[in-house]
């Protein structure tokens, strides 16, 4: 989350500072605010951030500095709105909070485990481009309709179904048909973010048809209405590659097993099969795998 605030002790150097500060004719320092909203700031800082975050996207490097302050604009009024109609004091919306605060914090942890600090060698990130042309040489953006289904409810009659589904329309007609509780997002989403077992099958089917994928207590059918080619150059997937590659290192380490075997974890309630009594390293795999799909699948 953000940096907090560092006390500075005043002594004599502070205090020197301060004197040599009201006599001289020294230009001042370019102001860090870009705008105002109802008083409150937005800085240099904050747009740069927005511009970090969108360094590994060709299609958001596109948009001009203005437009990113902009978004950052609309999002100080949304927030301002939020606080106005104390949604930040809603349990959902701390719950939501305090969510992100966790994964930023093991984001970080993941970080100094894997050693992501410490920069890759160029010929390890050619080569992981070069073996892996669907994430970036031939890399693909697809628009998906994605039905969360109860998977007790994903039966053979509505498999079939589904299997003659040309668009979103015909499968909430069919969902609603068969009265299957359902939830419908739509997602646009690069290859890179998703499962290989996920991005294989988007590659080769045709339009309308749906990708299935078991996620715990549901069906997850993501319907492909839209795809286009959106290439990736080395030099812009260098990120990208970075991460995936460190993404990688966890997995496939022994470094999430170590820390388990250090910590005491007890189960208070039983959650269907118990991972535990399954025993084994083929157990073990198939978490972590279900783990693997879940990150992949959770921005849909």
């Amino acid at each position: 989350m953000r940096n907090k605030p560092q006390m500075m002790k005043l002594g004599a150097c502070a205090l020197l500072l301060v004197v040599a500060g009201c006599g001289g004719d020294k230009a001042p320092k370019p102001s860090q605010v870009l705008a105002r909203v109802n008083g409150q700031e937005i800085t240099v800082l904050q747009l740069n951030y927005l511009l970090a975050q969108n360094a590994n996207q060709p299609e958001a490097q596109q948009r001009s500095k203005q437009q990113l302050l902009e978004d950052l604009i609309q999002q100080e009024l949304l927030v301002q709105k939020a606080s106005e109609l104390k949604l930040d004091r809603k349990p959902e919306v701390l719950q939501a909070l305090e969510f992100t605060k966790r994964q930023v914090l093991a984001q970080a942890a993941y970080g100094q485990l894997v050693g992501s600090d410490k920069p890759i060698a160029d010929s390890e990130l050619r080569k992981y481009y070069n073996d892996h042309p669907q994430l970036f040489a031939e890399r693909q953006v697809y628009e998906l309709t994605v039905f969360l289904v109860p998977a007790a409810a994903f039966n053979d009659a509505l498999k079939q179904g589904l299997d003659k589904s040309h668009n979103e329309v015909e499968t909430s007609q069919l969902l609603d048909q068969a009265k299957v509780a359902y939830t419908r997002t739509g997602s646009k989403v690069p290859a890179e973010v998703l499962p290989a077992q996920v991005v294989e099958p988007l590659r080769k089917i045709n339009l309308g048809d749906i990708v299935q994928v078991r996620e715990g207590d549901n069906m997850v059918l993501m319907q492909l209405k839209e795809r286009h080619e959106a290439p990736l150059t080395l030099e812009n997937a260098r990120e990208t590659i970075v991460t995936l590659m460190n993404n990688g290192k966890l997995q496939g380490g022994n470094t999430l097993t170590a820390l388990r075997e250090q910590a005491k974890v007890e189960y208070v309630q039983a959650m269907g099969e118990p991972a535990a009594a399954a025993g084994g390293a083929a157990a073990e795999a198939k978490a972590q795998g279900d783990d693997h799909l879940k990150t992949g699948l959770k921005g849909l």
